[in-house]
């Protein structure tokens, strides 16, 4: 504490004026930063909460004729397929549920060349 006493009094007040104005500075730019990704966030949270509606009306809607046509067959043999497209519906159900940010930037690790090749495809297009 002495020694900044000290080289505050060497270097005289106008870099004191000048510290103070470069930590407010700094200070003002980290809270914009902080402003402007909180706002990002929200309308991509937004946007993904929209999309995930959107989504899960159209697949919902699919699935839901699917189901109808299969629950019309009564033979025995059919029974069978027909729990595992249950089963598979109520799967792509919950994917539709879980879909956030976060599940997609697992995707994106997860698939990096698959996206690549797509990229280049729409490209080229």
């Amino acid at each position: 504490l002495a020694v900044g006493q000290r080289l505050s009094q060497s270097l005289g007040p106008y870099w004191e004026v000048m510290a103070v104005t470069a930590t407010v500075v700094g200070v003002l730019h980290g809270a914009i930063f902080w402003l402007v990704r909180r706002r990002q966030r929200a309308i991509r949270r937004q946007a993904i909460g929209d999309i995930r509606g959107m989504l899960h009306d159209v697949v919902n809607n699919q699935l839901t004729v699917i189901l109808a046509y299969l629950s019309d067959a009564t033979d025995s043999s059919q029974r069978a397929p027909l729990e595992n497209v249950r089963i598979a519906v109520d799967r792509i159900s919950t994917l539709l549920a879980s879909i956030s940010e976060e599940s997609l930037r697992n995707w994106q690790a997860r698939y990096p060349s698959s996206l690549h090749q797509l990229a280049r495809g729409q490209g080229a297009a």
